[in-house]
């Protein structure tokens, strides 16, 4: 399936997104709540630096 940049660019922009609240949840519940541990805010970054990566992919196709 090819996708044209439109469509590129809004994949990117859900994944930028999709990593800031993926972000801000890490920070939030480990360091201002405690609510989670280390090992669940590691996994929250881990997570979010793939879709970090996704975003730029896409970007990356538009060129």
């Amino acid at each position: 399936m090819k996708l044209n940049k439109d469509q590129r660019d809004g994949l990117a922009k859900i994944s930028d997104n999709i990593a800031t609240v993926l972000v801000l949840a890490s920070i939030l519940g480990w360091w201002a709540e405690g609510r989670i541990g280390f090992p669940a805010a590691l996994g929250l970054t881990v997570v979010s630096t793939i879709f970090i990566v996704c975003g730029v992919l896409f970007r990356k196709g538009n060129r």
